[in-house]
Formats: C-alpha cells, structure tokens, sequence
C-alpha cells in the first residue's frame, strides 16, 4: 500500500516537475521574442551612443563660450548657423556614419561667427569650416531606390529647404556646400537622428530622434554655448522631424531668431529653463513638454496640485469633484488660487506650456491650479457668492491624474440594462471579463475623459467589427530626406488586427507590462503572438463615446477607431487636437522634450486632427447647477440615448 502511495507521488511530483518545465520554456520563449523585439528597437540607440564621436571630449561639460551682450549682426550670423549645423547635422555622412561630434563643431565654429564683423565674413568662415568635412555621394541600391521613389511619390509635406541656393543669405561658398549635401540620399544609422524601419503594424515606420551630446548635471546656466546647443537643437529637430510642423501658424525661422539673444545671454538656472519652455509653446502642440529634472517650471508655476478636478464651462474653471474634507466643492466656479485671479494664471500658464488649441488647456495647465504648499486657497463663485475656501495639494512628481476623487471602475447601471465602461490606467481589469458582463446590456458607454487602457482603441473593436477596418492614415519622415513625411499604411481595427497590435506592442520595454496589455487585447500572448483571434460573440448594444477636452492622443484615436462601428455614436465636447506618435529628445541641463514626430488623419476623408480635435457627433456641455447637484450630465445623456429607439445620426 506505502508502494503505490509513494508511486503515485513520484508520478504526480514527475508530473508537476514537467509542467513547470513547460512552462518556463514557454516563458523564456516569450521572453526572448520580446527581449528579440526590444533589442532590435534598442540596438540602433546602442550603436549611436558608442559611436565614434563620443571620444571627442572637449566640449562635454563647457563650450567655454560666454556671451554678455549680443548685436543685430551676430544675431542674425547666428541664426544663420543655427541653420546651416542642422542642416548639415541630418545629412553629411561623417556625421550619420557617427565620426563627427557635430556639438563639439558648433563650439568651435561658435567664436569665429561671434567674431565676424559682417555678414559676409560669418559666412565665410561657415564655408571654409565645412570644406573641412568633404564628402561622397553614394548611390541608392535597387531596394532604397525603389523606397525611396515610393516615398516621393506618396509625400504630404517637405519642409522648405529653399534657403539653401540663396546667396544672398548664405554667399556663393557656403550656398554651393548644402546643395551639393542635398544630393545624399543614403542615410547612416549612427547619426543624431535614427530610422528604423518595420518596428510596428506593417510598414509603420517608428522614428527615434537620439541626442548623443547631453550633458546632464555639470551644464554650467551661463554657458552661452551651451544654451544655444539647446536652442539649435529643439529648432532643428522640430523643422525635420515634427510633420505637423507645417501647421503651427507662425513663422519658425522668426521664433528662432527672436530666442537667440534671450538664450544667449541668461546666466542662471531658472532663465534658461523658462526660456526653453516659452519656445515650446511656438509648435503649439499639447504633447509638447519640457520635462525637467529639477522641475524649476514647476517650482514657478506652483508645484503642488490640488486633488480635485475642474473642468472649462465657457471660459470659466468650475470644479467638477473634490475630496469630501475640502471646502471646495462641486460646482464651484473658481475665481482665484493663492490670492492670484484664474486670468492671470492662465496667462502666466499659456507664456511656457503648449497647446494645440488656444481654450483646450485642461491637459497642459497641469500647474493651473497649482500651489507651493500643500494647502491652496481658492475664492469661488458658488450660488452667486463669493466664498474663501481650501483644498489639499499634492507634489506634482506624486500625483496622480484624479486618482483620488474619480471612480474607476467599469459597472453595469439602469438595472443592467447599460453598461460604463471606465478603467484606470494600472491593475487592467481584463475587457474580456468587462464584456461578459456588458453582453446582454442594451448598450455601453465609454468614458475618454478619464484614464483608459492605453490600447482601448484595438481592444473594444473586436467586440463591434466582424473584420478590420482602417480608421486612421499616418504619415511619417522619409528616411532618405530629412524634413519630408509620406504616407504609410494606416491603422486598423477590429478582427484580424491582433497580429499588428502585437507587432505595436511588441517595442515595449517591459515585458510583465507588455504581458498586461496582451491579455487585455487577446486574452493571451501567444495567440496573440501568434495573430490568432479568440472567439468572441459580437457585441450587439448600443456603443456612446463620451468626450471633452481632457481626451487627447491615443484617446482621440479610440474614439475614433469604435466610431467604426455602425452602432456608435460620440458625445460631448471637442478634444485637444494632440495626436500621433510622441518623440523625445534630450537637452542640455537634464531638460527633456516631446514632440509629435508624425501626422495622423481621420480615414476616411482624411481629415486633419492635430489642432483641430476629434469633433463630438452630438454636443452635450456639463452646467454649472449640473455639478453643483452631484449629476454627470454627460452620462445621462449617453443613458438616454441608449434606451432610446431612434437610430443614431454621426455627424458627417
């Protein structure tokens, strides 16, 4: 009997023992394609970074360029500059193949511009220091030509690089150097800007713009060189490499020469960080933002953030929800924080954060309400009277976007006739679980207001498209021509698109992170890896797509991938108008910068988005007495619409 009982344990232990086995074959596996995936995404940043100009060291730490004044000639001979080190930065093949230090050239061409006492004598000495750097042309092989015409013939936009061939602006020489380098096509790996090629959905080419030069601690704020590397820097990436740079709605050229003497002549920390976020603000784009590590924006405009929320009503900041131990309380329109009026907030807020449109800021004024200490005090409107009040603040490197006054969880309402969709950004409750809920409702509605999974926009289809369908065109840089952008396969939702959503959240990093996101897209890595679709029973309800100001980026384009569907209908208020990829760049000084670094229209009709906004089919508008009486006006007309019989109208 001791026998079989230990047989049986030998069989069960064995048994055990290969499972686990099994199992972590398959994890390594799993592993390994994502760590496969990550390298190729990471190995170009590698290359550059132990490029060959990394040994050249002069200038790491100090330009030794110190400017106390500046005149209109070296002004505009450093505009010239400015112009001529991008242009030159993206194409000369020394420079693409990782051989020259292009920073460490500035610094050293630097003075001798500085020194010039015309305009003429600047751009000789610009000429006879590029014939330093003589180059070859190389020609295309058979498969980038092929790309490379393919790319010609689907372009949406070029910057304009016609200053080139004007001697009047550059001289004969220096004119003559640039439009030779115009003729290179081929374009190294190693440079400050990186293509890489099939990293996402199908063709969608992902462009990393890497900053090899970064100085971190040791910038000296009153290095003149420096804070002009800085300036150049963000110009120049912003004219190559930002396709919606097009649409900004000023002249770039007049926004680099005007920031010249500002940059060039500050002397301490808080100057330079101010500045280089007030240039931001000239791209006028919302995902634009100045990342600093010392967080001297933040100290200016106040630091720590009160935990409520507020939303615009006519130009006016009406709190929505709060913390049940403030004083402020809903429907409170706020009038004024720490003694300083909203008008003088939002002015203050508009000279150093972007936005792509001018009364959408919800997003980019994180600060807007922001205090230096952990208590604010707000004066507020409330039932025609003006009222003192406080509200507990939080530091903005802690907060968390309405963590602590919104719900977040997804629930069934109207006795289950009607579903809400709303989950926070962490701990992603798996939709499949959602949607077995949601399956009999009469209709579901979805919240882009507040934090969603990131890749709702591919999740939710699979429940309302039987197939995929583009819903978006993406254009991105033609990594033959630095500053021109052509068409690549778009986005798609719905059944079938598995396989390219894994592909997209194949770059990521972290694989538990990566395992998250699969699970709520397909219930499982491998099929999904594998481009598989689980059965799913179509969902047969009706679809609402709330939104307003604070759905921006990948919300935009959810709401727009499940308005795909037939039974969909969005509600509310226009977006931010921020869409597309966003790039990152680095600064000297520990700055960081995004950018948007492609352009994203609506398919069909191609439709702009950047500054404009996904456009509700039925606007509904939250009041003032509406808040005040703890009611979500929006979620009550999503109900309505929902129960009600009529077949919805999309705006067109």
């Amino acid at each position: 009997m001791e026998k079989k009982r230990s047989k049986k344990k030998i069989v069960i232990v064995s048994l055990l023992i290969f499972v686990a086995i099994v199992i972590g074959v398959v994890a390594v596996l799993i592993s390994n394609e994502f760590e496969l995936l990550d390298n190729k995404y990471l190995d170009v940043r590698k290359i550059s970074a132990n490029a060959e100009r990394k040994k050249d060291t002069e200038f790491k730490s100090d330009s030794k360029i110190r400017i106390t004044k500046i005149n209109k000639v070296q002004q505009h001979n450093l505009y010239v500059l400015a112009k001529v080190w991008g242009y030159v930065k993206y194409r000369h093949p020394k420079i693409t193949d990782g051989t020259l230090n292009w920073d460490a050239e500035l610094f050293r061409i630097m003075p001798r511009v500085l020194a010039a006492k015309s305009k003429g004598k600047a751009n000789q000495a610009m000429a006879v220091w590029l014939e330093k750097f003589p180059f070859e042309i190389e020609s295309l092989n058979a498969e980038e030509q092929q790309e490379y015409d393919k790319n010609i013939k689907n372009e949406y936009y070029r910057t304009d690089m016609s200053w080139i061939e004007d001697k009047i602006l550059l001289g004969k020489n220096l004119s003559g150097y640039l439009k030779r380098l115009s003729k290179v096509k081929k374009i190294g790996e190693k440079g400050y800007s990186v293509y890489m090629k099939k990293m996402g959905p199908e063709d969608f080419d992902l462009i990393n713009v890497s900053m090899d030069c970064e100085t971190g601690n040791d910038m000296k704020y009153d290095d003149s060189g420096m804070r002009l590397l800085s300036l150049f820097r963000y110009w120049n990436i912003i004219e190559y490499f930002d396709g919606n740079k097009n649409i900004i709605g000023e002249n770039w050229d007049d926004v680099l020469l005007k920031k010249i003497p500002e940059l060039a002549t500050g002397k301490d920390h808080e100057s330079y960080s101010l500045s280089m976020a007030n240039l931001t603000i000239h791209i006028h784009d919302t995902h634009t933002q100045l990342v600093d590590k010392f967080r001297v924006l933040d100290t200016y405009l106040g630091a720590y953030i009160p935990s409520l929320t507020a939303v615009n009503i006519d130009n006016k900041w009406v709190v929505e929800k709060t913390l049940p131990e403030d004083s402020v309380k809903p429907g409170d329109t706020i009038l004024s924080v720490n003694g300083e009026s909203m008008e003088k907030r939002i002015k203050r807020c508009r000279k150093y954060l972007s936005v792509s449109i001018d009364n959408r800021y919800w997003d980019a004024f994180a600060n807007l309400l922001g205090s230096n200490t952990t208590k604010a005090k707000f004066e507020v409107l409330r039932n025609g009277k003006k009222i003192q009040c406080e509200a507990t603040c939080v530091y903005i490197a802690d907060a968390k976007a309405d963590a602590d006054v919104v719900d977040n969880e997804s629930k069934l309402m109207r006795d289950g006739t009607v579903g809400y969709i709303r989950e926070e950004g962490e701990g992603y409750e798996e939709l499949d679980d959602v949607m077995e809920k949601f399956k009999d409702t009469k209709g579901i509605i979805v919240d882009l207001r507040y934090l969603q999974p990131p890749l709702i926009c591919s999740c939710l289809p699979l429940y309302l498209l039987s197939k995929p369908e583009k819903y978006l065109t993406v254009y991105a840089a033609n990594r033959f021509v630095p500053g021109a952008f052509t068409e690549i396969n778009g986005w798609v939702c719905g059944r079938g698109a598995a396989k390219k959503i894994f592909r997209e959240i194949g770059k990521r990093k972290n694989l538990m992170e990566t395992l998250n996101y699969s699970n709520v897209t397909n219930n499982g890595i491998i099929n999904t890896w594998k481009g598989k679709e689980r059965k799913r029973p179509m969902y047969k309800g009706r679809v609402v797509v709330i939104i307003d100001e604070r759905a921006m980026s990948k919300y935009e384009l959810a709401a727009l991938a499940i308005r795909k569907s037939p039974n969909s209908i969005i509600i509310g208020s226009g977006t931010v108008g921020a869409n597309g990829a966003a790039a990152e760049m680095t600064l000297p000084g520990e700055l960081e910068a995004l950018f948007t670094a492609n352009v994203s229209k609506s398919y069909p009709g191609n439709k702009q988005l950047q500054r404009v906004g996904v456009k509700p089919d039925i606007e509904v508008k939250p009041t003032v007495k509406g808040l005040a009486d703890g009611r979500d006006e929006l979620v009550e007309k999503a109900v309505k619409l929902i129960l009600d019989k009529k077949p919805f109208s999309k705006a067109k």
